[in-house]
């Protein structure tokens, strides 16, 4: 566990090797660095049984799996934003560029695609 209390990111999906019969297969999110250490799951259902289509529910776990980039963004951003209220100034230019270029990965990551 981090000092944040939850698994350290970046976190990834991948796919279960043991899906069940009823079921198109299973999606993981797991960390990077620690492969096997389940931090979310979810079984795609094929059969319409289940309470969220299929979309949804590959969209809910990239969600998850962008949740410890969507939070490190932000963390970020509310720095930048701070030392622009407070200063008016800093090395905005430069902070801003890259704070810009985190919080655009992480909205990429949980809407499934690269920046």
């Amino acid at each position: 566990m981090s000092a944040t209390g939850w698994t350290p990111g970046p976190w990834h999906v991948t796919r279960c090797d043991n899906s069940l019969d009823d079921y198109d297969c299973c999606l993981v999110v797991e960390p990077v660095n620690q492969p096997g250490k389940d931090v979310a799951h979810t079984f795609l259902d094929n059969m319409g049984t289940a309470a969220l289509p299929v979309d949804e529910q590959r969209a809910n776990i990239r969600l998850c799996a962008a949740a410890p980039d969507l939070f490190h963004a932000c963390r970020e951003a509310a720095q930048v934003l701070w030392l622009v209220e407070q200063t008016g100034a800093g090395d905005l230019p430069g902070m801003a560029t890259d704070t810009l270029a985190l919080l655009r990965a992480a909205l990429a990551k949980a809407n499934g695609r690269q920046a």
